[in-house]
């Protein structure tokens, strides 16, 4: 018995092992979050995450500049003074192919201009 149970232990730390380093770790989302975010015509845009309600919608900026490559980063004064606001759920996030590029302050005055409160 002692024989079999030993040698059940090193396939089952392999198997738990192989599950937990081949799932593909979901992109973290964070308020202040700062995304590069790519759409259908292969172009690349940002977005940036003002507040996540309920842990599964996200109030968000996204701006009008568009780059034909990925930006590794952004001057975050560079980017248009009117972004658009939108609110999405986290899951469809997730298939924009969205990067994070780092986080900032979401100021006051952003949260009761675009949500109100």
């Amino acid at each position: 018995m002692d024989l079999i149970i030993m040698a059940s232990v090193p396939a089952l730390m392999l198997f738990i092992s192989l599950i937990l380093f081949s799932e593909k770790k979901g992109l973290k989302v964070v308020e202040g979050g700062l995304y590069t975010i790519k759409n259908a015509k292969g172009q690349y845009g940002m977005l940036k995450v003002l507040k996540i309600e309920d842990n599964s919608v996200l109030h968000s900026l996204v701006f009008r500049q568009m780059f034909h490559t990925r930006p590794k980063r952004v001057q975050f004064s560079a980017l248009s003074t009117k972004p658009r606001y939108i609110k999405i759920e986290k899951r469809k996030f997730s298939k924009w192919y969205a990067e994070l590029l780092g986080t900032m302050e979401v100021k006051p005055r952003e949260i009761t201009r675009y949500l109100g409160s």
